[in-house]
């Protein structure tokens, strides 16, 4: 089974662009669609099984018209291939329990092959390869990570040996080094235990948030995808891009 990881692509940050003579539209915004459209074309041309957002499209909770339609858009020339699944990160998530965040739209709509998920869960999807397992820890509140251990570990307990079982997350991660985005607002400053992601019945923990991409363990593979888009300079040096990754049937 074959995976396609994913992070941060803040759409919206537009500075040191200018704006092109032909859309009206900034410079830097149309790299960052043709950063997506690069990975809506890989994701087809792989002929991957399921696609793994690990959170923040947009660089605000309030993204506009034009950043909402650009994200939209793609997403859906994904679905119509493969399945989606969405969690939400921190630069998605409303300062408010009762507001949206900025991927709603999409369970609201009910979009065929698209799975948006703002709470720990564990997700069964069907693929061409098979059923596979996600468990979900999106950004929370920073109350709500007071009982993220007790959450997973029941997690874990429900997930079947008879399909792969992957962990997907928008969260920082003990061990784990920081890029520019440690400078960027909407932070609330909880770090999880990488203890906590290592569970041997998981065979890939694809993760967002942090920009830089790293690997923070083998076994499981714990993978920050870092940004596939530059968002400044301070990012300059550092690989960019996403993560393919097979599952071997020998892990099921």
């Amino acid at each position: 089974m074959k995976l396609l990881h994913f992070s941060d692509l803040h759409i919206g940050m537009e500075n040191y662009g200018k704006l092109d003579p032909i859309t009206g539209l900034s410079t830097r915004l149309l790299d960052f669609f043709a950063t997506f459209d690069f990975i809506v074309e890989k994701a087809i041309e792989e002929k991957v099984d399921a696609i793994l957002f690990a959170g923040d499209a947009y660089k605000t909770r309030d993204p506009n018209p034009t950043q909402q339609r650009g994200f939209g858009e793609r997403i859906k020339n994904l679905a119509k291939k493969v399945p989606v699944i969405l969690v939400v990160g921190n630069h998605d998530t409303p300062n408010a329990e009762g507001k949206a965040n900025t991927l709603d739209i999409y369970s609201a709509l009910e979009i065929d092959n698209v799975w948006v998920s703002r709470k720990p869960e564990l997700l069964t999807v069907s693929t061409k390869s098979g059923n596979l397992q996600i468990i979900t820890l999106p950004w929370l509140h920073k109350n709500d990570y007071k009982t993220v251990a007790e959450k997973l570990k029941n997690l874990y307990d429900k997930i079947k040996t008879d399909s792969p079982a992957i962990f997907l997350s928008h969260a920082e991660v003990e061990g784990a080094s920081f890029g520019s985005e440690k400078g960027l607002a909407i932070q609330n400053d909880v770090t999880i235990p990488l203890s906590l992601l290592t569970d041997r019945r998981l065979h890939y923990v694809a993760l967002g948030h942090i920009h830089k991409h790293q690997v923070l363990s083998k076994d499981p593979l714990v993978v920050y995808s870092g940004s596939p888009q530059r968002i400044d300079f301070g990012e300059e040096k550092e690989e960019k891009g996403i993560i393919l990754v097979t599952l071997s049937e020998a892990l099921i």
